[in-house]
């Protein structure tokens, strides 16, 4: 089963914000690759995980948290602004387009970014802040 990027809001809309972000999360790496040959941030930079928070902590539904947190922990989630993600968006999109041949479906990858880059035009409008998260 793929896992999916998805942008999260701070705040309810009046707007749908859902995308597929399967060719997105399945092209996370090569993305990622592209960022950094290019001094940029990684999708990873914009995930709401609060800093430090180590991927590795994961949550069971049985048994909690696997080290030493709380369950009712309230864990500070970072967002971010959308004309940030707007940029970063515009620039990756550039950056797929012009190396699609490292890509194994960039037409897909493109249309997830397409997608993200709606979302967040209207996220600023609506003066809302984000961060991706993912669905595994």
């Amino acid at each position: 089963m793929s896992s999916s990027f998805y942008i999260a809001l701070d705040q309810e809309v009046d707007f749908d914000t859902f995308i597929h972000g399967n060719a997105f999360a399945d092209e996370l790496d090569t993305i990622n690759s592209l960022a950094e040959e290019n001094r940029m941030k990684t999708a990873d930079s914009y995930l709401g995980m609060p800093s430090g928070f180590d991927m590795s902590d994961s949550y069971d539904d049985d048994d909690g948290w696997d080290d030493d947190r709380d369950d009712d922990q309230d864990l500070d989630e970072t967002w971010f602004e959308p004309s940030d993600g707007l940029a970063w968006i515009a620039e990756i999109r550039e950056l797929v387009e012009e190396n699609e041949s490292r890509f194994d479906h960039p037409e897909q990858v493109i249309e997830d970014l397409n997608d993200m880059f709606e979302i967040l035009k209207k996220a600023k409008k609506a003066k809302a802040q984000w961060h991706f998260e993912i669905e595994l």
